[in-house]
C-alpha cells in the first residue's frame, strides 16, 4: 500500500475515534473516588499547615490513604 494513503487512513480513524470519545465525555460523570482523595487532601493539607500537629491524614483505617 501506498504510504500516503496509510497516512490518511490512520488520520481518518484517529479523527472518527477523538469524536466518539469527545462525543461519550460529555455523559461521563465524576466517579466515587473524587470524593475520597478531595477529604483526604484537605486532611493532608491540614496535616502540613499546622507543622504536623493536626494527624487526621494518617489516621485512614478504612481508605489506607
Amino acid at each position: 500500500m501506498n504510504d500516503n494513503r496509510l497516512k490518511y487512513i490512520f488520520y481518518s480513524i484517529a479523527g472518527l475515534l477523538l469524536l466518539f470519545m469527545l462525543k461519550g465525555g460529555v455523559d461521563a460523570g465524576i466517579s466515587g473516588d473524587e470524593y475520597l482523595h478531595y477529604n483526604q487532601s484537605v486532611y493532608v493539607y491540614d496535616y502540613f499547615a499546622s507543622l504536623g500537629k493536626d494527624t487526621s491524614a494518617l489516621n485512614t483505617p478504612i481508605t489506607h490513604l
